[in-house]
């Protein structure tokens, strides 16, 4: 079978580039399916969050005219931070709307306020020049929370435009600000807060403390509580820090987590998708890849996230080239597969052929040696039965030698009695008494008798084939044949000439042939058929 061995190794071959792509753990890959069941189910969550915005829509409608600037403001301010990470064109919109409202309520609280949501926005959209913009008439920012979100956009803004800007002039000068504001971020936001630990996690990872910034992000996920979307930004984090600590499979799974945190709280705003679709495209995973790939474009088109759009342009052509790739030899291996099959069912057609063929030699040669088994099964019968029939006539014969030589020595015993007492006419008359009839008598009987012992069923078989029976007369004696059998008896012994027979029976060869046809006129069969059923008849 050295043709399904070359058979399996080509084809062990032509799959070899997938087996060898294919490095993630089937957990992982289990993982990686569990995350792809949130997003089919991102609708449900989706629908909630429209729910919440309907609701503040509806008691937006109900204020209005009514004078209170306070609780209108409050509720655009809620709708700007459901819709922040939602849709952004949204969110701008009720930043506007506040912006409109501090201005009529004469507040530079809500001023700046409303300036950071607008520049949060708009930094969340990858207009980083409107940002700037948006930013630089404020006057100093007030302590508390403000300034908090202050640092908290600048810290980004810095950290965006050093992605964004390869002129390693004004990436260093980015980098240098991402800096200051971050620490400066430090100094005045609660330890406890998310924003805290992100930046902490971040400054810790870049200084090589990559386990302690993971251990420092596991302990306040532990803590909690915190929400979808701050359990998002956490694992994004930490998935950051895997990366840089050379642990992928870990970087694959805190990115699958942050995913399902961001579906679950509506979040399009994002960049786990895309960097989990460039993870997967290191490791081979084309497929997988192209799937978040496209999923992360959707999200960024749905929010309105120009920068997250460019993130993930220069990355699609690659994908989609190697997927080509891959598709053409998934092609390519099917042909070849489909291929070698082919050749394979021909060659298995083939050998079944010539199997089927030997088959029929071999049950032809088996059914030759049966036939001949058969045939000298049936010779064997015939020679012992023949060994045996000589046994009997010649022991009958020599029996009767015997008893006819005590018949001449009596008889030349007697004569020469008889010719001492010259009584020649006593001669005469002794001879006349042992006439030869009845030795022949004698001789037919012992015929019968030992014929009828070898074949007992020989009268009953050959009444069976005649219309008429042979009717047998009765002289008191269980074994005896007519002359018409007789001639049939020694036809069975195999003495077929008709000469040989009537010498044996001392007629003559006419007779013979009239005692046959006499018995041949009364069967239902064929002569040749009725000699071969004679023949047939069974011995002893």
């Amino acid at each position: 079978m050295k043709w399904v061995h070359l058979v399996l190794c080509i084809a062990c071959l032509m799959l070899s580039p997938v087996w060898i792509n294919a490095q993630l753990s089937s957990t992982l890959k289990k993982e990686i399916g569990k995350t792809d069941q949130f997003y089919r189910q991102r609708s449900v969550f989706d629908e909630l969050k429209q729910a919440r915005i309907h609701k503040l829509k509806e008691e937006l409608i109900t204020l209005s005219g009514s004078g209170d600037g306070s609780r209108q403001y409050d509720l655009h301010r809620s709708l700007y931070r459901e819709y922040y990470s939602f849709k952004s064109y949204e969110a701008f919109n009720a930043s506007m709307a506040m912006e409109k409202l501090a201005e009529h309520l004469q507040s530079d609280e809500m001023r700046v306020e409303t300036a950071l949501c607008k520049a949060e926005i708009l930094l969340c959209s990858g207009l980083f020049k409107e940002v700037f913009d948006v930013l630089r008439p404020l006057p100093s920012i007030p302590d508390g929370p403000l300034r908090v979100d202050y640092y908290r956009i600048m810290t980004r803004l810095y950290g965006d435009l050093k992605t964004y800007n390869d002129v390693p002039y004004f990436k260093q000068q980015y980098e240098q600000l991402n800096q200051v504001y971050a620490d400066s971020l430090l100094q005045v936001v609660d330890a406890t807060s998310v924003e805290y630990q992100m930046v902490d996690a971040m400054k810790l990872t870049n200084e090589g403390k990559q386990e302690q910034a993971l251990e420092q992000c596991r302990a306040f996920l532990a803590e909690g509580p915190v929400s979808d979307h701050q359990q998002a930004m956490i694992f994004s984090c930490m998935a950051w820090s895997a990366a840089r600590n050379g642990d992928q499979e870990a970087q694959i799974r805190y990115l699958l987590r942050s995913i399902e945190a961001d579906i679950k709280s509506s979040t399009y705003e994002t960049t786990s998708g895309r960097v989990l679709a460039q993870v997967l495209l290191a490791n081979g995973e084309i497929e997988l890849a192209h799937q978040f790939v496209l999923r992360a474009i959707e999200g960024a088109e749905f929010y309105g996230a120009r920068q997250r759009k460019a993130e993930i342009t220069h990355i699609v052509p690659i994908i989609e080239n190697q997927l080509k790739v891959l598709r053409q030899f998934k092609i390519t291996a099917i042909l070849g597969i489909t291929a070698l099959m082919l050749v394979s069912l021909l060659v298995i057609l083939f050998l079944l052929m010539r199997l089927t063929k030997r088959h029929k030699q071999v049950k032809a040669a088996h059914d030759t040696i049966n036939e001949q088994n058969t045939r000298l099964s049936k010779q064997n019968e015939q020679l012992a039965e023949s060994n045996k029939i000589k046994e009997e006539y010649l022991t009958n014969y020599f029996e009767l030698s015997t008893v006819y030589f005590h018949e001449m020595e009596k008889m030349q015993d007697k004569i020469q009695s008889l010719l001492v007492q010259k009584k020649y006419a006593a001669i005469s008359d002794y001879l006349a008494q042992r006439g030869p009839q009845e030795d022949k008598e004698r001789l037919m009987a012992r015929f019968d008798t030992l014929f009828l012992n070898l074949f007992p069923t020989f009268i009953t078989a050959l009444n069976a084939v005649l219309e008429e029976s042979v009717q047998v007369p009765d002289d008191g004696t269980a074994n005896h044949l007519t002359a018409e059998m007789r001639v049939f008896a020694l036809t069975r012994l195999g003495i077929t000439s008709a000469d040989r027979i009537a010498s044996i029976l001392g007629v003559s060869r006419n007779t013979v042939y009239t005692y046959r046809n006499r018995i041949k006129t009364k069967v239902n069969m064929s002569p040749g058929e009725f000699d071969q059923y004679i023949l047939a008849i069974p011995a002893y």
